[in-house]
C-alpha cells in the first residue's frame, strides 16, 4: 500500500492525485479512502484501527529494508562513493545526484512513519490506547535499567502502572509483555492495543450508547438464543420455560431451577459496572452442552442412584430430598434436550429405553409411586416428539455454541443478597429481546449473530467482547458508585 499525500514539505511524499486502493492523508481534512470504482475519494472523520495496523506492519518492514540497506553501504567502496559525492557537491553546489536505494528507503521509513503517527493521533481511541502502550514501553526501559528487577523500579512509576494495568484487566495482564522484547512479544502487545482501539472504536460508534449506558446484563449463549428466537423472542427464566415445556439446550441444570432456586422465578444477570462485566463474561463461557456429557447424566448408574435415593427417602424431605428432587427435574431435561441436539436419538436412545423398560416391568407393588410416576415419565418422553423443530441451524447453535452477553439500557435488576461480590442483580419474569440494546460476543461471530438477529426481525446492536471489555474498562467498579 503507497501513501499519498497532499503537500511534499509536510509529509515528505510526492504530490500527486490517491490510486485506487491506496490510503491518502488529506492535510486538513482528515482520513480518506479510494474505493475501487470510482474516482471520488470518500471521507472519513478518522483513519480506522485496520488502516493504523497497515500502517505499522509498513513502517516496520521500512525500517528493516532501511536496516538492511545500512549494513550493505558501509563496505569500503560505498565509503568511498559517498566521499567522491561529497566533495562534488562541495564544489559543485548546483550539482545534483540520484537519490541512493538507502536514500530512497530512509525517506519513506520516515513518511511512513509520520504517516503512522499522524493516523494514531487522528484516532480517538487509537490515542487512548498509544497511551497505554507508552507506559508499557517506558515499564520496559525502567526494567531493563533495574537489571530486571521490578521491585528496583521507582516506587512512584510502579504505582502508576498498576493503576493503568488495574484500568485495562479486562484484556489481560501487561506484565506478560514486560522483559526482552522479542517478536513474539512485539506481536503479543500489538494484539493487546490493538483490542483495546477496537473495543473504543466500537463503543464510540454505538447509536444505543449515545445517549443512555448499559443498566442490566446477561450472560448466555448461541444455543439459549436459539431456543428464544425460535419461541416468542423473549428471555425467561429456567423454571417459566420447564412450566411451559420449553427446555434449555445450554445451561447449568442444578439447584437454581429447584422450586426454591433463583432461577426458578427469576433472571439472573449484572448491573453495568465493571464486576459485572467481569461477572457475565464468565457466566457466558461457562455451561457449555454436549452430546457426549448430557448422555452420562442418563447412564443406568444415574438413574439406579437416583431411584436407590428416592427409596431411602419417600418423602423427600430437606436438603438431601431436594437435590433428589433436582435430579429427577434434569433428567428429563436431558433426554429433551438430546432429543434436539442429538440427530441419531432414537438409535442412541434405545439402551435407556430398554433400561426403563425393565425397571417399569419390575417395579415391586409395595415401591414408591412417586419414583414409578418419575420413571414412566421418562420412558413417555423417550417418545414423543422434539419439543422445537430440531433444525441443522439448532443443533449447530448447540454443538458449535458461541457466548454472548446481552445488555439493555433500559432494565434494571435488584442486587441479589449474598452475590454482592458478583455484583449480581435479578430480575423477575421474563424480559422480551426487543428490550435489549445491545448484543456482544466473539469477534469471529459477529456477522453470525448479527444476521440472526436480522432474520428475527430484532433491531439489536452487535459487538464483539472488545467492546464489552472496554466499556468496563470505562465503567464503575461495581454498582454501588453508580
Amino acid at each position: 500500500m503507497e501513501l499519498v499525500h497532499d503537500n511534499y514539505d509536510h509529509f515528505g511524499v510526492q504530490n500527486g492525485p490517491p490510486q485506487l486502493g491506496e490510503v491518502h492523508f488529506a492535510q486538513g481534512r482528515g482520513f480518506a479512502t479510494v474505493a475501487p470504482g470510482s474516482e471520488k475519494v470518500e471521507q472519513s472523520a478518522y483513519p480506522t484501527l485496520h488502516d493504523i495496523q497497515d500502517l505499522r506492519t509498513q513502517k516496520r518492514e521500512l525500517k528493516q529494508n532501511v536496516a538492511l540497506l545500512t549494513e550493505r553501504n558501509t563496505d569500503t567502496g560505498k565509503r568511498v562513493l559517498n566521499s567522491v559525492k561529497t566533495i562534488l557537491h562541495r564544489c559543485f553546489p548546483n550539482l545534483t545526484f540520484n537519490p541512493s536505494k538507502l536514500e530512497i528507503a530512509q525517506k519513506r521509513y520516515e513518511d511512513t512513519k509520520n504517516a503512522y503517527q499522524t493516523a494514531i493521533e487522528s484516532n480517538p481511541a487509537a490515542q487512548e490506547a498509544n497511551k497505554i502502550k507508552m507506559v508499557l514501553k517506558e515499564a520496559n526501559h525502567r526494567l531493563a535499567s533495574a537489571g530486571g528487577e521490578w521491585e528496583q523500579v521507582d516506587g512512584a512509576f510502579r504505582e502508576q502502572f498498576n493503576t493503568m494495568w488495574k484500568s485495562v484487566e479486562l484484556f489481560g495482564s501487561p506484565l506478560a509483555f514486560l522483559g526482552p522484547k522479542t517478536q513474539t512479544s512485539r506481536a503479543a502487545a500489538d494484539a493487546f492495543v490493538d483490542s483495546i482501539t477496537s473495543g473504543l472504536e466500537q463503543l464510540s460508534s454505538s447509536a444505543a450508547l449515545k445517549e443512555r449506558s448499559i443498566t442490566w446484563m446477561h450472560g448466555t449463549r448461541s444455543a439459549a438464543m436459539g431456543v428464544m428466537l425460535e419461541t416468542d423472542h423473549t428471555l425467561h427464566p429456567t423454571g417459566h420455560l420447564l412450566e411451559r415445556n420449553i427446555y434449555p439446550l445450554s445451561g447449568e441444570l442444578g439447584a437454581g431451577i429447584s422450586g426454591t432456586g433463583v432461577n426458578r422465578n427469576n433472571l439472573s444477570g449484572t448491573a453495568g459496572s465493571k464486576l459485572g462485566v467481569k461477572t457475565t463474561m464468565e457466566y457466558s463461557r461457562d455451561f457449555v452442552a454436549s452430546q457426549t456429557n448430557d448422555w452420562k447424566k442418563l447412564s443406568e448408574k444415574r438413574i439406579e442412584s437416583i431411584c436407590t435415593n428416592i427409596a431411602e427417602n419417600p418423602e423427600l424431605e430437606g436438603r438431601f430430598g431436594d437435590g433428589i428432587k433436582v435430579d429427577m427435574l434434569t433428567t428429563g431435561v436431558y433426554i429433551e434436550r438430546l432429543k434436539v441436539i442429538d440427530p441419531d436419538f432414537k438409535t442412541n436412545s434405545q439402551n435407556l429405553r430398554d433400561f426403563l423398560d425393565k425397571k417399569i416391568a419390575a417395579f415391586p407393588e409395595d415401591g414408591s409411586q412417586q419414583l414409578l410416576h418419575w420413571l414412566q415419565d421418562m420412558r413417555a418422553r423417550c417418545d414423543t416428539p422434539a419439543f422445537i423443530n430440531p433444525t441443522e441451524q439448532i443443533r449447530e447453535l448447540v454443538t458449535d455454541s458461541f457466548p454472548i452477553v446481552l445488555a439493555s439500557t433500559r432494565v434494571t435488576g435488584q442486587a441479589v443478597e449474598g452475590a454482592e461480590h458478583l455484583d449480581e442483580h435479578s430480575v423477575r419474569g421474563g424480559i422480551s429481546l426487543q428490550n435489549m440494546a445491545i448484543a456482544f460476543t466473539e469477534p469471529e461471530r459477529v456477522g453470525q449473530l448479527r444476521d440472526l438477529f436480522l432474520h428475527a426481525g430484532l433491531q439489536i446492536e452487535v459487538m464483539d467482547f472488545n467492546a464489552f471489555k472496554a466499556f468496563g474498562m470505562k465503567a464503575p467498579e461495581t454498582s454501588e458508585h453508580i
